[in-house]
């Protein structure tokens, strides 16, 4: 009996484990396909890549079909290797470069002490200009003619408030100065005024005050910040220096600006030491950089001099361009806000739209891939959506593809740059070609002719020559 439950043993280890692992995989697939349609790829992306920060914003970055996997490991359900093949696959992507969508752009709490319309009335106010400042994407929009005007009517862009009920006594949270803060005869707030304000309202006084809007989905930022604290220099990371990282969180979701830190792992830890971010070593940093999917990044050092003040040395790298910002503060809160709103203003200047008070650009825009009938109506909905699109006109429905006339809220260039950050669209190179937008200039059969060969001839009509109009060719990826 004991040679024959050896023998079963032997069978089993020579057949592998496969029989035990098939049962699952229609298991498996639903809940695959539940988390994809349920958009949670940043989810997926996040625990694939186990990160952790200040603000997490693991970008929808997978540049990975998903579905097929799905279908491989389907259709190789009775190959084992297979099957650990795919999974390595998946968990050794590459992640490019995405937005992070940012919830809440148009909302704001402010902690007040009553109910009282002068207290609200202020507050309504603060909260407003803390909108206009993120929205915008610049710190000085408040001092705009217009803004001011708005922000002596709050009401007007206000759609719905309420009070909440605070649970504890807000008290000063930086423990590091907490010895030069003064006590105050002002009551302490008690409620917190949590506001919501109309978005097409704002979005049109910015238009009509010549300031730009950043959209909500934004180029995520890698941080990397070393501190001086009780004398000693340290990186600072989520799981340290918890005070620094309230601050960081606090005024990073004022700007809207998504911030992640660094895993600090043994990779980056045989790469990087305090020394390098003290003496900020860019080209090290950088380096370093490369295996998170970050649009820009931040590197800093902040420390408390011989006069008490504290000062702050911030490096910001986008594009292979860094900018340099020194400060000083009373404390570590004043020394990180300013260097927030600096980041934030100059990652909106790239990135944000800013309207052209003259007449709208317009584009073609040719969508190939759209196999559903629902994808139609998204892909729609979604060009609506984006900030640097004015209108949108559908011109043919052609097989899977879609094309667009659509109109700027500025030029092609930053249309392009919001759709490369959204992620939605592909876009397909050697295809940005200028057409007219009735006759389209045939290539010559005897030879290839590449796309930049393709220009319009001018086409006389009423006596006036039509303008030709840019043709950008995209995929769609949902």
């Amino acid at each position: 009996m004991s040679a024959g439950l050896d023998k079963g043993r032997n069978s089993t280890r020579s057949t592998s484990c496969t029989q035990y692992i098939t049962p699952y995989f229609p298991i498996l697939t639903w809940i695959w396909t539940f988390l994809i349609r349920l958009s949670l790829k940043q989810y997926l992306l996040g625990l694939m890549c186990n990160r952790e920060g200040v603000n997490l914003g693991a970008s929808s970055c997978v540049e990975f079909d998903l579905g097929y996997l799905s279908k491989v490991l389907l259709m190789r359900r009775n190959n084992l290797n297979a099957q650990v093949i795919s999974l390595c696959c998946l968990l050794m992507l590459t992640c490019g470069v995405q937005a992070v969508e940012i919830s809440g752009l148009y909302d704001a709490q402010v902690a007040v002490v009553d109910r009282e319309a002068q207290t609200f009335r202020g507050a309504t106010q603060d909260a407003l200009a803390e909108v206009i400042v993120r929205v915008s994407g610049d710190s000085r929009a408040i001092e705009s003619v217009d803004v001011i005007a708005a922000l002596s009517k709050p009401d007007r862009y206000l759609l719905q408030f309420d009070y909440q009920k605070l649970a504890t006594k807000i008290v000063a949270h930086n423990a590091l100065v907490a010895d030069i803060v003064q006590p105050t005869m002002e009551p302490d707030p008690t409620l917190l005024l949590n506001l919501q304000f109309d978005n097409k309202a704002i979005n049109q006084l910015l238009r009509r005050a010549g300031l730009p809007i950043w959209a909500s989905n934004r180029p995520e930022v890698l941080l990397w910040l070393g501190a001086e604290l009780s004398g000693q220099r340290q990186l600072v990371s989520p799981s340290s220096a918890e005070v620094l990282n309230r601050v960081l969180e606090k005024e990073s979701a004022r700007r809207g600006l998504p911030l992640s830190m660094p895993l600090y792992d043994l990779e980056d830890q045989a790469i990087v030491s305090i020394g390098d971010i003290w003496g900020l070593f860019t080209d090290r940093l950088i380096s370093a950089s490369t295996r998170y999917p970050a649009a820009g990044i931040l590197m800093a050092k902040i420390y408390q001099n011989n006069d008490g003040q504290w000062v702050g040395s911030w490096v910001l790298s986008v594009d292979e361009k860094s900018q340099w910002f020194d400060i000083q503060g009373a404390n570590p809160d004043e020394v990180i806000a300013q260097a927030v709103d600096w980041a934030a203003d100059n990652l909106a200047a790239q990135f944000a739209v800013l309207a052209s008070a003259d007449d709208a650009d317009a584009v073609t825009l040719r969508i190939s891939g759209i196999h559903q009938l629902g994808a139609y109506a998204r892909v729609a909905e979604y060009l609506e959506s984006v900030v640097a699109i004015r209108q949108v006109q559908i011109q043919e429905i052609q097989g899977d593809k879609l094309t667009f006339q659509v109109y700027l809220e500025s030029d092609k260039e930053q249309l392009q740059q919001a759709l490369k950050l959204d992620g939605h669209l592909q876009f397909l190179e050697n295809n940005d070609i200028f057409v007219d937008p009735v006759f389209v200039a045939q290539p010559t059969p005897s030879r290839t002719i590449n796309s930049e060969e393709l220009l319009p001839v001018p086409v006389v009509a009423n006596g006036e020559v039509s303008k030709t109009m840019p043709v950008l060719f995209y995929r769609w990826k949902g």
